[in-house]
């Protein structure tokens, strides 16, 4: 891997094709994993108000990793909040003493309400309520199989990803869904026979839809709907959140209010519509896609985000409750970068550097003390 590539992608330089290849070079092994945490921690740990220092951090950091030596953390500067936040790929959240574990399975609900639970190293045929075969569960995806209609009546199956989990599911005409932590999929088994192909959502998910001009492909939501022919885009609409909103990548999508069909927004590639569930209006944004898709393969990236927003993803990605006390972090917004392999102390530990406080964990929950 070209190290240029990596500085242009921490500069937020990188084009798309540059970071999918970052993402590839950094799954294909456990030492690629290693050097990028080295390249991003010297790169993080720097001030960013001294672009000199942080270069050469980074080619200092390139060098021993070229020539294959032991890295060592570069000491600590004291720097801004805006860049107080996590690096790396590693671990899985620890458990600790006297945890009591929360629901982690992903579940899968027939259309006759019986529901199997689905483990990330199970391969099986899927099947309805008859036996038949509607297609296979491989690892932590499905993929389902496009079969003729035999019955007028249209089965649906529910897909629920449990916090700290994502699943991913192929529909029967090859439309592939990344489904996030906390989210749930609705789902007709087979589109054959339909005029429309409409799947209902609630959370996250990223959708490669396949083009069918004949049968537009709908997103519904609590509050709006996407439609597409084909594209790739990102929707976003948890319950417990103000906002639900939809960045596009790839084609064109229509974002409509379901009780109001006048009040819609069309989005090009590289615009968000994000829709105020208080006044039931949307906002056209500008938006790095990578910010919103990153999720797809384990990091979560934030910017200028408030402390509260960021809590919300947090206990989505690692399974756990957060209860702050600390009204300094909470007025606090927050730029960067968390792999959610990472130990989740690490990036506890890590805002504490630039704003003081204490943590406990117990019980998966998390307590965030304002220091005396």
């Amino acid at each position: 891997m070209n190290k240029e590539i990596i500085y242009k992608y921490l500069n937020n330089e990188a084009s798309e094709s540059e970071i999918q290849k970052i993402y590839e070079w950094i799954e294909a092994s456990e030492d690629n994993k290693q050097q990028f945490i080295a390249l991003k921690k010297a790169w993080a740990m720097t001030p960013t108000e001294n672009a000199t220092n942080r270069t050469l951090a980074f080619k200092q950091i390139q060098t021993k990793i070229n020539k294959k030596s032991i890295f060592t953390t570069p000491k600590v500067f004291k720097y801004a909040a805006a860049v107080v936040l996590l690096i790396s790929v590693s671990f899985y959240l620890k458990n600790y003493h006297d945890n009591k574990p929360l629901e982690n399975e992903v579940v899968l609900e027939l259309s006759n309400g019986n529901t199997q639970k689905l483990t990330e190293t199970t391969n099986k045929v899927i099947t309805d309520t008859k036996g038949q075969v509607l297609g296979k569960q491989q690892d932590n995806q499905i993929i389902y199989t496009a079969k003729e209609i035999t019955t007028k009546n249209t089965a649906y199956n529910t897909l629920k990803v449990p916090y700290g989990k994502t699943f991913k599911v192929i529909l029967s005409d090859s439309t592939i869904v990344h489904l996030n932590a906390g989210s749930t999929l609705k789902y007709p088994v087979q589109f054959a026979g339909l005029s429309n192909r409409k799947v209902v959502l609630t959370g996250e998910a990223f959708f490669e839809v396949t083009k069918d001009k004949a049968h537009p492909f709908i997103v519904e939501t609590n509050n709006i709907n996407i439609e597409v022919l084909g594209t790739k885009f990102n929707l976003s609409s948890y319950n417990n959140d103000d906002f639900a909103h939809c960045e596009l990548m790839e084609g064109a999508v229509l974002a409509t209010d379901i009780t109001n069909p006048n009040n819609s927004l069309h989005l090009a590639p590289n615009q968000q519509a994000k829709w105020d569930k208080t006044t039931n209006t949307f906002k056209l944004n500008t938006i790095n896609i990578n910010d919103h898709i990153s999720w797809i393969h384990g990091e979560l990236i934030f910017n200028n985000m408030p402390f509260p927003e960021i809590l919300k993803k947090i206990e989505r990605a690692y399974n756990v409750k957060v209860n702050n006390n600390s009204k300094t972090l909470a007025q606090q917004h927050f730029s960067g970068s968390i792999y959610v392999k990472e130990d989740i102390t690490n990036f506890l530990n890590l805002l504490k550097i630039d704003t003081p406080f204490e943590y406990s964990i117990k019980n998966n929950i998390i307590k965030i003390i304002q220091p005396d």
